[in-house]
């Protein structure tokens, strides 16, 4: 009776060991939305200020296998590299004026198929360094 006991107690106090899904079953992705609503950015390490507008983004054709997936976001689609580990995904983008914008998905879950999410972005725009982070949600639609 007490070894039961015990390990209903683990269950409980950590919820993330009784995930409905194995780290195989997430890496089957193929389809993601997210929603980050809140975040920091500053310019040149001096001007910091609140996030308030909301951004979401949409990954599809995930494939681990080949580190490849497409991000759709508020400025058009684009190719990124994606990488999976243990923890999660992230998807990490390169673009043409060489900015970096890195997007990583946790897979311990929050709820049943929700995820907590942090969207990065290091820009160099008119002389001016710009970084921004956003945390949202995302789910598998």
């Amino acid at each position: 009776m007490k070894p039961i006991k015990a390990v209903i107690f683990v269950i409980f106090l950590f919820p993330g060991w009784s995930s409905a899904g194995t780290f195989e079953e997430y890496m089957t992705i193929k389809h993601l939305r997210c929603s980050l609503d809140k975040g920091i950015q500053a310019i040149s390490g001096k001007e910091i200020s609140s996030i308030t507008d909301s951004l979401n983004l949409i990954f599809d054709s995930i494939d681990v296998n080949y580190n490849k997936a497409r991000m759709i976001g508020n400025i058009g689609a684009f190719d990124v590299r994606v990488t999976a580990t243990p923890k999660g995904l992230t998807f990490e983008e390169v673009t043409p004026s060489g900015n970096i914008t890195s997007t990583t998905v946790l897979i311990e879950e929050l709820f049943i198929n929700k995820f907590p999410v942090v969207h990065s972005r290091h820009l160099f725009i008119d002389g001016k360094a710009m970084h921004s982070q956003r945390y949202g949600t995302c789910w598998i639609p």
